[in-house]
């Protein structure tokens, strides 16, 4: 079998930066660079711990391209402090989708992001 690792997540989002913004801010992001594609868009490139996560303008002010619109579900990230963690997204504002709880093997918890990405945190079992 040949070996597979993530290289990057691909989000659409009609402001870039903005959605950028949130990631650094609330996650801790890096800005890795801002471009525009060939076809005009502009793009944000962001790393969260090795994480890449490139986010695209929407080719159209609707957002409502098939291709756009389907095939994520939702971005998991680890922590080591599922209570600290969620304790400073909900002082900055983040809408809490679903509050700690357990899960098989540790905690877990859901918050949306911008543009509808459904964002999960888990905390590992010791």
């Amino acid at each position: 079998m040949l070996k597979y690792e993530i290289d990057h997540i691909h989000l659409t989002s009609p402001d870039p930066a903005k959605t950028a913004g949130f990631y650094e801010k609330l996650l801790g992001a890096k800005i890795m660079g801002e471009g525009v594609m060939p076809d005009g868009r502009k793009n944000v490139n962001i790393d969260i711990n090795g994480l890449i996560i490139r986010i695209t303008e929407l080719s159209s002010s609707t957002g409502d391209s098939e291709q756009e619109s389907n095939g994520l579900n939702h971005i998991g990230f680890r922590t080591d402090d599922i209570e600290g963690s969620m304790a400073e997204l909900k002082a900055e504002g983040a809408m809490v989708v679903k509050d700690i709880g357990p899960m098989r093997a540790g905690k877990m918890s859901f918050f949306m992001a911008p543009d509808n990405v459904l964002v999960e945190l888990i905390e590992p079992g010791k």
